[in-house]
């Protein structure tokens, strides 16, 4: 079920997505870790993820950690979706958080950027941040991830300047695995 236009006519404009990933920098590569990245192995794979935005349905994305500390996102909803612009995949980075013998703790931001078209003449970066739980052996995660827009030629990597989030989106994903 799509979200509601009324929910999404909070935000004209803006472009909804569920992107991955921690901020690193504008080099693209990962922040040091608060627990060694091998620690958090497992969780390197790609995972079909649903989305829900206050209860509503908001379809679902592919997400694929590396064992390099990267994330890449494709989205269900890239073509745009009621008053939010289209949008390109993400790309960003994770870090483990912590790990013990049942779960492993990530936090992630992805980044993307906002097409121009004739209702949305602006372009945008979006930045989703991500804090997900991982369960070893389901290979289940579940998570929440804050989206921010901000403009096109600020600074996306700087915490301390991003703005109220736009969204807040919840996720329940699983990981994708070959016949």
């Amino acid at each position: 079920m799509p979200i509601p236009r009324s929910r999404l006519s909070d935000h004209p404009g803006k472009t909804l997505l569920a992107t991955l990933v921690i901020a690193t920098g504008l080099t693209g590569t990962a922040v040091a870790q608060d627990v060694p990245l091998s620690e958090c192995f497992d969780a390197v794979g790609t995972y079909i993820a649903e989305k829900t935005v206050a209860s509503a349905d908001a379809g679902p994305s592919l997400i694929s950690l590396t064992n390099g500390g990267h994330a890449f996102l494709v989205d269900a909803n890239e073509a745009g979706v009621g008053d939010y612009a289209p949008f390109s995949d993400g790309l960003g980075a994770w870090r483990c958080v912590a790990a013990d013998a049942d779960t492993i703790h990530i936090h992630a931001t992805v980044m993307d950027f906002t097409f121009i078209t004739a209702d949305h003449p602006e372009q945008q970066i979006a930045r989703l941040d991500y804090t997900i739980a991982y369960d070893r052996e389901s290979a289940l995660f579940q998570g929440t991830a804050e989206l921010y827009f901000l403009p096109l030629h600020s600074n996306p990597t700087d915490r301390d300047a991003l703005p109220e989030p736009a969204l807040t989106i919840e996720l329940n994903g699983v990981r994708v695995t070959a016949f």
